[in-house]
């Protein structure tokens, strides 16, 4: 694999990479479903999702040595983050509703 992202661009992009190979990974062993019972894109379950999201923190942690863990999350469940500006090493997580 190769990207023009620079390294240590603080873009996520290792994050988001961990996610899609555990994502992956997951679904050819059959440990989450990858049946589209919609419409479109297809939609995990809260407990799938947090399995995806766990694996790919093991691989930030492979990557990183020691990551937050907010990188995989936001990659993961499609939020936010943002860090308050008074307490810099609080960051605080916000969910949103990403509609396409």
């Amino acid at each position: 694999m190769s990207s023009d992202l620079p390294l240590g661009s603080g873009l996520g992009s290792s994050a988001s990479f961990c996610v899609s190979i555990s994502s992956a990974l997951l679904a050819l062993s059959d440990a989450i479903s990858t049946e589209n019972k919609g419409h479109g894109w297809l939609t995990l379950g809260e407990s799938e999702l947090e399995l995806i999201n766990k694996w790919a923190y093991e691989g930030e942690k492979i990557i990183h040595g020691k990551p937050s863990g907010i990188d995989n999350s936001v990659s993961t469940f499609g939020m936010y983050a943002y860090s308050h500006a008074c307490t810099p090493a609080h960051v605080l997580i916000s969910a949103m509703k990403w509609s396409f």
